[in-house]
């Protein structure tokens, strides 16, 4: 999009505004005739308007980054977003459901069976190295053979910090510290120990008093201490929270891959203490995700703006789940649209970051903001997550290739082109499937002449909930 909207440069040019100030020199200094570019006069005056033309450049530039659908710069959306309490993704851990098992030659010892105790933050692994742990301690009493619970790819941080570590970053007004990259905001704890309470986080402070203990966690998007969208600790101003950092504050938080986490089952296999114990996911692991993109982010907050922080038609559900880290989409469905749904209830199909079905983690994130926000209140049992309805697509082409190109070469980009056109992101829930979209994406192939879509043989209707998966591809090549 361009700044056309608001503003107009073509009066503001430097060639403008070189005519402009030679027709305002005749008329102040007529007797000065000559337009030599050597003549000083002449000179001065090129030089005024070069610079004109820079600053009415910048001037556009900076009347841009004020409105929400022009702003450039990622920071600019988050500080417009700001304005009506609307804050970017960031960072989601990837979530599953475990299972661990003692190693049979370890179930007894002699004739007395083993107890195992899987203590909190214990590590997991899959065989590339990437980690999970667990955020609670699993005993394995003796007779306890096998045990089922959650696992989160993430990586926890214990620092200690104090009132000069705070710092004021320009132009923003608060103090704030700086926590680095990929922080998860669903885990962090700030503790002060000479008092013993644990400061409240918040997503804003607009209700926090003088003296009250909030922080909040903020994205800052421009480069600082060489890196992109770190993550700030932020405490109050003294007026909306307190901006009186006690000597010693103890804060852990964590960290996490985002998507690299997203597996599927049978794939987390090395436990903690795997001289006892096996392990495997008997769930795929989803939601995890980077930082929302600044696109994504500026198409979210009208709508979100719109709930007015309350969900009552299905639409206000769908922006404000949207709105959960870990969330690539949502469906809610209700008697409202469709007389076939059970009168006051509300059915929400969730895509996970990653697609699959939903974690437990992150189903229990969504039954909070329906609770909290939802027009059935505290009414949990009328808030059904339901998880995505995957169809598997075959895809059979008839491709009219060029001579000289070599089919395997050709298959290759055919396939990378379907594999990003059936990503769960690029999938939106109940948008149905239009194989005119198909034909699009894979005829675009420069060394495509033609393209036949023998299969499927028709677009698929939107229905709610459901989505589109790749499954098998053929090709029949015509030279």
């Amino acid at each position: 999009m361009t700044t056309d909207l608001y503003t107009n440069f073509s009066k503001r040019d430097y060639t403008a505004t070189f005519e402009r100030l030679l027709d305002i020199l005749s008329k102040e200094v007529p007797e000065l005739t000559d337009r030599n570019h050597s003549d000083a006069g002449i000179s001065l005056i090129r030089l005024l308007a070069r610079q004109s033309d820079l600053l009415n450049f910048y001037a556009d530039k900076i009347f841009s980054e004020g409105f929400l659908e022009t702003a450039k710069m990622r920071q600019s959306v988050i500080d417009l977003a700001t304005l009506v309490d609307c804050k970017l993704k960031l960072a989601s851990p990837a979530s599953c459901t475990i299972k661990v098992s003692k190693k049979p030659d370890y179930r007894s010892n002699g004739s007395s069976p083993r107890e195992v105790t899987i203590e909190q933050y214990s590590v997991f692994s899959r065989t590339d190295g990437v980690a999970y742990i667990n955020l609670d301690p699993i005993t394995m009493d003796i007779n306890t053979d096998d045990v089922i619970f959650s696992i989160y790819q993430l990586e926890m941080h214990k620092i200690q910090i104090g009132p000069g570590d705070f710092e004021y970053i320009y132009p923003y007004k608060r103090l704030r510290y700086n926590l680095g990259a990929n922080v998860v905001r669903d885990f962090i704890y700030v503790y002060e120990p000479v008092a013993d309470i644990y400061w409240q986080y918040v997503d804003s402070f607009y209700r926090s008093l003088p003296n009250d203990k909030h922080f909040t966690l903020e994205l800052y998007a421009e480069k600082y201490n060489g890196e992109n969208d770190t993550v700030f600790l932020s405490v109050g101003d003294g007026l909306y929270g307190t901006d009186v950092i006690p000597n010693v504050l103890e804060v852990t938080f964590f960290t996490t891959s985002g998507s690299a986490g997203n597996c599927g089952t049978d794939v987390i296999t090395t436990p903690p203490h795997s001289t006892l114990l096996t392990c495997t996911n008997i769930t795929g692991a989803t939601g995890g995700a980077g930082v929302e993109s600044t696109e994504d982010f500026r198409a979210r907050v009208p709508q979100l703006v719109r709930t007015q922080r309350r969900a009552v038609v299905e639409s206000d559900y769908d922006a404000l789940i949207r709105s959960i880290e870990g969330v690539a989409d949502c469906e809610a469905v209700s008697r409202s649209s469709n007389i076939s749904w059970p009168y006051m209830y509300v059915f929400i199909y969730v895509l996970p970051n990653g697609g699959g079905d939903i974690s437990n983690y992150l189903r229990q994130k969504i039954r909070k903001v329906c609770k909290s926000w939802g027009h059935m209140g505290d009414w949990d049992d009328r808030y059904v997550i339901l998880d995505p309805i995957v169809n598997t697509v075959d895809i059979k082409l008839r491709v009219g290739k060029k001579e000289e190109i070599n089919e395997y070469a050709l298959r290759t980009k055919i396939l990378t082109v379907l594999n990003k056109f059936f990503l769960p992101e690029n999938r939106k829930l109940g948008k149905g499937l239009n194989i005119g979209e198909i034909h699009k994406a894979v005829g675009n192939i420069a060394e495509i002449d033609w393209l036949e879509v023998l299969n499927p043989s028709s677009s698929y209707d939107r229905i709610p909930g459901h989505t589109y998966v790749l499954g098998k591809v053929d090709i029949e090549y015509v030279s």
